[in-house]
């Protein structure tokens, strides 16, 4: 969606300002935190163009070559134009994904690559489940059982 520096240096500028976060297994990027990040891109250079709008110029050139009519081109191209207008919710579109690269960002500031492992398992769904599973006594059991 956008380099990857901007995230980094987004955590950089956190740091200078937040002295301290919560334990790492603790620390959440909260809506605060998410909008701080909308506002610090607001003054960066950043772009980038999405699968759908790369084949939606194809299909323009394509349709220019092979000579269609001009009324299926003009529909090609406000499609491209929807396209990109829509690309513009693309920040609160992926938040989860894009809140979790920031979490993992800020939290091996403050505590390293275990901090980044602790905090990054406290969302992973497969780790949950595992969790989960090892807790129940019934289900480990059923997972295990010789048959």
């Amino acid at each position: 969606m956008f380099s990857k520096s901007l995230p980094f240096d987004f955590a950089t500028e956190f740091v200078k300002k937040n002295p301290s976060i919560p334990p790492a297994k603790d620390f959440k990027i909260t809506d605060e935190i998410y909008s701080d990040f909308v506002d610090f891109l607001q003054d960066k250079d950043y772009s980038y163009t999405t699968l759908a709008e790369e084949e939606m110029k194809l299909l323009i050139e394509d349709a220019k070559k092979e000579k269609y009519d001009s009324t299926i081109i003009a529909q090609f191209e406000n499609l491209q134009k929807q396209i990109t207008k829509d690309k513009e919710n693309d920040l609160y579109k992926y938040k989860e994904d894009i809140s979790e690269l920031l979490l993992s960002e800020i939290v091996v500031r403050y505590y390293n690559q275990k901090g980044r492992v602790e905090a990054m398992i406290q969302g992973d769904k497969e780790v949950l489940k595992a969790v989960e599973l090892l807790n129940s006594e019934e289900k480990y059991k059923d997972v295990f059982k010789v048959k």
